[in-house]
């Protein structure tokens, strides 16, 4: 498990650079007093759930409810100490807990409230989401009015990897508004820009803050009948499809090291497992788990759709769903979740009504297009990072599929 001192290093070294590419030009000082709200050369922030492992960066003039709003997107528990620490906000109990963040040497109309502003016809004030590390991570923007309303969430590209991963959510977002689901309603996209080498994605906010509840099953279910009608809804073997391609080409494009060796390795041994198998290829969410989605005002709500695959093996969603749903929520342990998995994938194509037979290959090909989603991006030293999730998971996923691979067919 990674220590609190090491993770909380971390979040603060990401914040800095960020803060530096959004406000460029600007000094950052930890701990200090705030400083003048109107002085436009200067920003004042609190630095959020705690200074031991900081999660939120909010204007301090707004930090009440913007701690309330990012309780919306948080699990059960979490949301409910959340919304506690906004409750002692609005009293200032709290404030002796957060770290002040001031900015000073900001210059005006260049920064990215300023920005957004703009963008927005309106003035509003930034919020940011300091996540852990992982290859995808960059910063997460809300825009706030001076009332503390959410006008828009703002997820920045801020490298090749990111970049592109902005890019890929708007181009699915589109293709969403263009299919008018009836079964659930995703965010609308303002605005996909470059401003200063980052690349914004500028989506307006769903009410997730009115009174929502966690997505029941029927509802869940529902949802994922209509994606899979979309895109390409074939039967091809698994070598031979649109999507195989691809993720060779991804595994080919690996940098060098063991990382890449034991994926190639993998993906070799998967396709003279199961690349005869057919399998059933529709659209995909890429990220369907419970925590991107939530049901307010009647409507089930879902978001992050930068994985968002209109050509993938049908079922790989509502596997992603009950392997994060374990990993994250029931704290089961990379290896158990990986291998109830490969354990769900016949009932999972029950489901579907398609053949249990192809269970071997559907849940194969999962794991390893998440096993390789988690290598993108990073370099070879985060394979073995001790205590990291996405790491974890990683071995975990190479060992079973050799384990798999290798096992004779029945």
């Amino acid at each position: 498990m990674i220590s609190d001192g090491a993770d909380r290093a971390d979040r603060l070294e990401f914040l800095q650079t960020s803060i530096t590419r959004l406000w460029p030009g600007c000094s950052v000082r930890f701990h200090g007093s705030p400083g003048g709200q109107d002085d436009p050369t200067s920003r004042s922030f609190l630095l959020l759930a705690s200074t031991r492992r900081p999660r939120l960066l909010t204007p301090a003039r707004t930090a009440r409810v913007a701690v309330r709003a990012h309780a919306t997107h948080l699990t059960a528990g979490a949301s409910v100490r959340t919304w506690l620490l906004g409750a002692a906000l609005a009293t200032g109990v709290a404030r002796p807990l957060a770290g002040h963040v001031h900015l000073e040497g900001v210059q005006p109309g260049l920064g990215i409230d300023d920005h957004l502003s703009s963008i927005l016809d309106e003035q509003v004030d930034v919020v940011m989401h300091i996540t852990v590390r992982r290859p995808n991570r960059k910063p997460i923007l809300q825009a706030i009015d001076r009332a503390g309303r959410i006008r828009a969430f703002v997820k920045v590209g801020t490298d090749a990897v990111t970049a592109d991963l902005v890019t890929r959510e708007a181009d699915a977002l589109r293709t969403v508004a263009a299919a008018r689901p009836v079964s659930f309603v995703a965010p609308a996209v303002i605005d996909l820009r470059e401003w200063r080498g980052l690349h914004l994605l500028i989506l307006a906010p769903l009410p997730t803050w009115r009174r929502s509840h966690v997505a029941p099953a029927a509802r869940v279910r529902s949802a994922q009948a209509e994606l899979a009608t979309w895109g390409a809804d074939t039967e091809t073997a698994l070598a031979d499809s649109a999507y195989w391609r691809r993720t060779r080409a991804r595994v080919d494009a690996l940098a060098p090291g063991r990382a890449a060796a034991d994926l190639t390795r993998l993906a070799i041994l998967l396709e003279r497992r199961h690349g005869g198998t057919l399998l059933h290829f529709s659209a995909v969410h890429g990220d369907w788990a419970p925590w991107n989605m939530c049901v307010a005002s009647g409507s089930l709500l879902v978001w992050d759709w930068e994985r968002f695959e209109p050509h993938a093996p049908r079922g790989f969603d509502e596997l992603h769903y009950l392997l994060h749903d374990r990993l994250v929520r029931r704290r089961w342990t990379p290896d158990r979740a990986a291998e109830a998995c490969r354990a769900d994938a016949p009932r999972v194509l029950r489901q579907l009504g398609d053949p249990v037979e192809r269970a071997g290959a559907l849940a194969a090909a999962y794991l390893l297009s998440l096993a390789l989603r988690y290598r993108a991006g990073a370099d070879d030293a985060d394979t073995s990072a001790p205590g990291d999730l996405q790491a974890a998971l990683h071995r975990v996923v190479a060992r079973s599929l050799v384990a798999r691979a290798q096992e004779p067919e029945a």
